[in-house]
């Protein structure tokens, strides 16, 4: 039970090139486990780079302090029976850095960002979102919590083709129900999209792009990380 791929304590671990899914928590579990990839207890500067993780009970990738979370596929991860807590694609911790992921379908939340201390910072960027939060009445593509500090965000791709109340969420306050709600009360996403990425055919986990596709060559070149100059949005 619990994340099948998890580091515990140590410092710098890299998880990569793995696929994960189908993972099951259990009915005396904590709200995480059941997550497909995981820096788990006091484990600090995870990287987590070129996995999928995919229709996991729990979160597809949850980071911890100091995280890196780069070029990962992340798509139809928690359920009803998760705690709305962990029931996200990518939960990401104080001083994270997560560019270039592609996120879809996951079930209350695309990237969850937690609050960590003073001084922490949080990078979200280059990352494309679709479909999370397919919930009615709640559920959001991004939610920054109440307490975070430190984040920027900007050069990602959001999307939604569902009729549910709400959109994204800023501090936990300011639940914005629109693009413009979010660019508002954030003061995030100057340079991002809001359109159709144009997967191929997420059905069936092919998230690469179609002809025309506003994530190509749309995102923020980050140097150690990025393929290319500019880079495509996502991890496609």
């Amino acid at each position: 039970w619990g994340a099948p791929t998890s580091a515990y304590a140590p410092n710098g671990v890299l998880i990569t090139h793995n696929t994960v899914t189908a993972q099951q928590g259990c009915s005396w579990c904590n709200a995480y486990e059941g997550a497909g990839l995981e820096a788990d207890g006091y484990s600090t500067n995870v990287t987590f780079t070129y996995n999928i993780s995919a229709n996991n009970q729990g979160a597809g990738i949850i980071g911890n302090v100091g995280s890196n979370i780069y070029y990962n596929l992340v798509h139809g991860n928690a359920s009803a029976a998760t705690p709305f807590y962990s029931a996200c694609g990518i939960m990401a911790g104080s001083t994270s850095n997560v560019y270039n992921n592609t996120v879809y379908g996951n079930y209350y939340s695309g990237i969850h960002v937690t609050p960590g201390p003073s001084g922490a910072t949080i990078n979200v960027k280059n990352n494309a979102l679709m479909n999370n939060g397919n919930i009615p009445a709640y559920g959001y593509e991004i939610w920054v919590e109440t307490g975070v500090n430190g984040y920027t965000g900007d050069y990602n791709l959001v999307y939604t083709t569902g009729t549910w109340a709400l959109f994204m969420d800023w501090l936990g306050a300011y639940p914005s129900t629109n693009w413009a709600d979010w660019k508002t009360t954030s003061s995030q996403d100057a340079n991002s999209v809001n359109a159709n990425p144009l997967f191929t055919n997420p059905s069936v986990g092919d998230f690469t792009f179609q002809a025309g596709s506003p994530a190509i060559g749309a995102g923020v070149y980050i140097p150690g990380v990025s393929t290319a100059n500019p880079p495509n949005i996502g991890a496609k």
